[in-house]
């Protein structure tokens, strides 16, 4: 999903001020960067996107179990999602395969449901929720938009369950 920013990033940046309290702002500017994080929120922290990521982990966990002890494993935080992708295609963990192939040709068969069972628990269970200030306080203070927004994003907290159908 692409989000256009209606305000300029030199123009978010040149009304913010550092201090020991957190980023202080306009009320205007303020609510602009809640609604970016909010919708940054809904992308990131969807299920979808969460399940896909924790297959991914247990993927590359399969394929390193099955890799001989004198392996190389410094060497993967240095691999591009190329070199990982190949590295998992190629896996000498059928699992593994399985797994990549579903993530990349096959995501119809990534099954998230809410009851515990057969596959493995994914949550998000805490939200970035720092407010900016405005005129010193927390902008959710003073703005009945800003609250609503930050309440809003305890929504996106979750536990649910992910599983590949055959």
């Amino acid at each position: 999903m692409y989000y256009n920013l209606e305000v300029s990033p030199m123009q978010i940046l040149s009304n913010l001020v550092c201090t020991e309290q957190g980023i202080e702002t306009d009320m205007d500017i303020g609510l602009y960067l809640l609604q970016l994080i909010k919708k940054d929120h809904e992308l990131f922290l969807s299920p979808f996107l969460v399940a896909a990521d924790c297959l991914l982990a247990e993927a590359i966990k399969l394929h390193w179990n099955e890799q001989p002890q004198h392996a190389d494993r410094e060497s993967f935080v240095v691999l591009t999602d190329a070199d990982v992708v190949a590295m998992l295609t190629s896996s000498s963990s059928l699992e593994a395969q399985r797994i990549i192939e579903t993530l990349l040709y096959k995501p119809d068969n990534i099954c998230i449901f809410d009851q515990v069972g057969e596959g493995h628990q994914i949550n998000v269970r805490k939200i970035y929720a720092k407010v900016p200030l405005c005129n010193g306080r927390p902008l959710s203070e003073v703005s009945v938009e800003a609250k609503r927004i930050i309440d809003g994003l305890a929504n996106l907290e979750f536990t649910y369950y992910v599983r590949i159908n055959p």
